[in-house]
């Protein structure tokens, strides 16, 4: 059984047997109270024999004499072999007995209501005087599973509402006092004057109270008797309303595994109905019009080269392979600062940027990890204006971290010399903004419970709406970032894939490090609701355009200066806009608008990208590639 619960609130399950021609159960509303007298008096002609109740007891032993005990002392029951101390009589009962709430019943004790049916069951039983110089019965009763009849059952009085909360009871009474109706609706309770329908109520053990906004499972045994329908309903119970909680499942306990299953699927399966898909790459091969290489050293410390060689990109299968080899020859990067980095590794790295970009929607790739000490893939965005760490010039854009970047999908192989990394946890980020003590950062994590992410695929990916981003794997949501006031997360971003072999977070591969490490991924899809593309359509309706642009082929320096040429820009309303353009390698910048001499080698053969940008109002960049050709 499932259900939902709110703070403060408690559940309260009734459940309403309703029978074919009757239906027994714990519980028998009497007939009047007139007609009980003459029936019980027609069916009991001669007097009932009074029979002495004889208690013997042992003498307890003595006991060398303790220092009392001050304030209440409370013991957390235990089960033990399938027994449990009763709340009522702190005797050893079945526990299935023991941990139910008790029937707290109405009866009389005058002479005329005899037998009394069910009173032997009681674990503790209160006597009230009532008026009129009568005395009523309390019965409370945690053993009634066979019962076939309790009573005779009497009315409620408003004290002895009090006394059944003492044990959270379900009060069972036939009318009430006019002084004792409002007090009923702070119990469960089950009223005969209401009806002929037989109600049971349960409770979690654990007081009966539950907090928190999560979805909560439990498990409840129902002995339906000869009911041929049921009724089930669950209220959350906040101060003196309730609310009717229709969002429930029932399930019998040996198929229980079978339904949770079949509810994921469906659930995702009603998820996913809301998405068309915009785009998706099978791989079935390597799209240059989508993606382009990353090559070279591109970020922090880490210790490979992204090439473009068929060892380290290619498909095979259906499949992406980025593959992280060992060099056969070490190569040193010397950074700015004097500092340089051994480069031990070749790695891919591939981009979709000025090619395809994304905003708001569904993002998902479905892929098996590399695993081990160094491993480090990662499947990200970056903001469509960030500079390509330096690449292009400071008018096409913004540097890191003012362009945002949304890790999807990262894992920190398990390495024994860096706490918190794992072969089984993968961890979901965004990046926005600098503090004094670098840039800002979210996450979040999602651990298997069993096995690594190396072992089989599984899907990675988030749901980006214009207030929140949600990352799940497997369709499982770990984490949720609310981004309304983030504007780097307003505007179009690009997907990358790369696969570093260490680095800073990770630490670096060790003698236990398997190579060739690979990073294998089935596909990448894009999807978007109808309220998704409708924000984003609202984003490019602002978004300055390109037109022109197209891959060229030159053969001399004198050729570049016409890249422009051809190319337009404008804003919205169709006004003119300056472009800005340069050449890279995917490792170098090679030339930089009319600005800069070109580094480009016109003596042999070369492919090159082209990168065009224009700026349109508030500050509103928008990219458009081709390639370059060199004979």
């Amino acid at each position: 059984m499932r259900k939902r619960t709110g703070v403060l609130g408690w559940l309260l399950v009734g459940l309403l047997c309703i029978m074919a021609a009757g239906c027994s159960g714990p519980v028998q509303a009497p007939v009047s109270e007139s007609q009980r007298i003459i029936q019980e008096q027609t069916e009991n002609m001669e007097e009932t024999e009074h029979r002495p109740v004889v208690i013997e007891t042992e003498p307890e032993p003595e006991t060398e004499a303790q220092e009392p005990v001050k304030g209440n002392v409370i013991q957390q029951r235990t089960e033990t072999d399938g027994m449990i101390h009763s709340y009522l009589t702190g005797e050893l009962v079945p526990a299935e007995q023991g941990k139910r709430r008790p029937l707290a019943v109405m009866m009389s004790n005058d002479r005329a209501a005899l037998p009394q049916y069910g009173l032997n069951r009681a674990g503790v039983i209160y006597e009230v005087p009532v008026e009129a110089g009568m005395n009523r019965y309390m019965a409370l009763i945690e053993n009634f599973d066979d019962l076939e009849r309790i009573g005779s059952v009497r009315s409620c009085r408003t004290y002895y509402v009090y006394f059944a909360r003492e044990f959270d009871g379900i009060y069972a009474h036939f009318g009430q006092s006019t002084f004792a109706k409002p007090y009923l609706k702070y119990i469960d309770n089950i009223n005969g004057i209401d009806g002929t329908d037989t109600k049971l109520f349960v409770a979690d053990d654990n007081a009966g109270y539950a907090s928190g906004q999560e979805w909560k499972e439990y498990t409840y045994t129902f002995n339906t008797k000869d009911c041929t329908k049921l009724y089930i309903d669950i209220y959350k119970y906040v101060g003196e309303s309730s609310v009717s909680i229709s969002d429930l499942r029932l399930y019998e306990k040996s198929q229980y595994n079978q339904y949770e299953e079949e509810e994921k699927e469906e659930a995702a399966e009603e998820e996913n109905k809301k998405y068309t898909e915009v785009w998706r790459d099978d791989f079935d091969t390597l799209d240059t019009s989508t993606w382009s290489y990353q090559l070279g050293h591109k970020r922090g410390i880490e210790p490979q080269d992204y090439v473009s060689n068929k060892d380290n990109v290619f498909v095979e299968d259906g499949k992406l392979y980025l593959r992280a080899t060992e060099k056969d020859e070490y190569r040193v990067h010397y950074n700015a600062d004097g500092s340089d980095i051994v480069k031990k590794y070749d790695s891919g790295s591939i981009a979709t940027f000025g090619k395809k970009e994304f905003l708001y929607g569904k993002i998902e790739m479905r892929a098996k990890l590399p695993k081990g000490a160094g491993a480090f893939p990662a499947f990200w965005t970056l903001g469509n204006d960030f500079t390509l760490d330096g690449l292009v010039d400071s008018k096409q854009g913004v540097g890191w971290p003012m362009c945002g970047e949304i890790d999807i999908m990262e894992l920190i192989g398990a390495n024994p010399d860096v706490s918190g990394t794992s072969d089984s946890t993968v961890h979901g980020t965004i990046h926005n903004g600098l503090t004094e003590n670098g840039d800002k950062a979210q996450t979040n994590t999602y651990s298997l419970k069993e096995g690594t992410f190396n072992d089989d695929y599984h899907t990675f990916g988030i749901v980006w709406n214009p207030d929140t981003i949600e990352w799940y794997v497997d369709g499982n949501v770990y984490s949720t970032i609310y981004i309304t006031d983030l504007d780097y997360f307003q505007k179009p971003h690009y997907l990358l894939f790369n696969l570093a072999a260490g680095g800073a977070w990770p630490g670096f591969p060790n003698e236990d490090t398997e190579f060739p490490m690979d990073f294998v991924i089935d596909y990448v899809s894009y999807s978007q609701t109808a309220a998704q593309k409708e924000a984003a359509d609202k984003y490019y309706a602002t978004a300055p355009t390109f037109s022109g642009v197209k891959d060229i082929t030159i053969s001399d320096e004198s050729q570049l200066s016409s890249l422009m040429d051809h190319v337009k820009a404008t804003d919205a309303n169709g006004k003119a806009l300056d472009v800005s353009c340069s050449i890279n390698d995917g490792q170098k910048l090679m030339w930089n608008g009319r600005t800069r001499t070109s580094e480009i080698d016109f003596s042999k053969q070369g492919t090159y990208e082209i990168v065009y940008s224009t700026i349109g109002e508030n500050n509103v960049y928008t990219r458009a590639c081709a390639t370059l050709h060199v004979k």
